[in-house]
């Protein structure tokens, strides 16, 4: 990388895709250095912590701040969330200029989540650190699709040994 220019990273979303727009999105969105902060799975299940339940009641919260996102599955692991959102038809249609979020869209949606989460939890912390910057988002096209990211949420605590998000996978990637 040229030192003389400024780091720009790399946008993971879709070039020209209007994520205001109704339809069906997996997201998922990693605690700050994949510290296990959640919970821990106990025979295939997760235990939620005290700030995993915290996550948990401002995920389910997000259709009273968003009545155009309606929530269909997800899954609090100990270093993540996997879940799915369907935005509806909104009056905030718009494309993304300039790289600000429109109102009503995923973006906003996930970005006003982990605020309000990290707002909550930064007294109990006394760290601003909960998440890693930015989230990772698939549009989910077709019924076989959502049926597929489906098991994968319902299933993600009985594989979580195997896990890429697993603490262990990630020291891995660390020494490599």
């Amino acid at each position: 990388m040229d030192e003389t220019k400024p780091y720009k990273r790399r946008s993971i979303r879709l070039p020209d895709y209007d994520y205001s727009t109704s339809g069906a999105y997996f997201v998922t969105i990693c605690s700050h250095k994949g510290q296990c902060i959640f919970g821990n799975v106990v025979d295939g299940a997760t235990d939620l912590s005290p700030l995993g339940k915290l996550v948990e009641n401002f995920w389910l919260a997000i259709p009273e701040h968003f009545p155009q996102a309606y929530l269909d599955d997800y899954v609090i692991m100990p270093n993540h969330i996997h879940g799915i959102i369907v935005l509806e038809e909104s009056s905030y249609a718009g494309a993304e200029s300039f790289g600000r979020p429109t109102k009503g869209s995923l973006a906003t949606v996930l970005r006003s989540f982990k605020a309000a989460v990290t707002k909550e939890i930064k007294g109990q912390m006394r760290t601003n650190d909960v998440w890693q910057r930015g989230y990772y988002e698939h549009v989910i096209r077709n019924d076989r699709a959502m049926l597929e990211i489906k098991e994968y949420i319902l299933t993600n605590a009985l594989k979580w040994e195997l896990d890429d998000m697993h603490p262990t996978k990630i020291n891995e990637r660390v020494r490599m």
